[in-house]
């Protein structure tokens, strides 16, 4: 990843209006870190978790809910009040 794990972390406001910590990579980001387009299985996520991992994000992208949307690929956090 050429940017810091900081440079990719975001709001994402759910259906409720809550707001998450979130983290999104773009698509670019997700293509040189896989080395092809993300296919949509459990192991392309399983290396961008690593890959986010080893640049300094937090644990709680092992559990995250993510999603995929014409951005990128991202992992939604606790709210921001900090409660799960």
């Amino acid at each position: 990843m050429a940017r810091k794990i900081d440079e990719y972390r975001i709001t994402y406001t759910d259906l409720h209006g809550t707001a998450h910590e979130a983290i999104q990579l773009p698509w670019s980001v997700v293509r040189s870190i896989l080395g092809r387009e993300h296919r949509g299985t459990a192991e392309d996520d399983a290396v961008l978790i690593e890959r986010l991992l080893e640049s300094g994000a937090p644990e709680w992208v092992r559990t995250a809910d993510g999603w995929a949307d014409e951005h990128g690929w991202g992992l939604i956090g606790s709210d921001v009040a900090g409660e799960e």
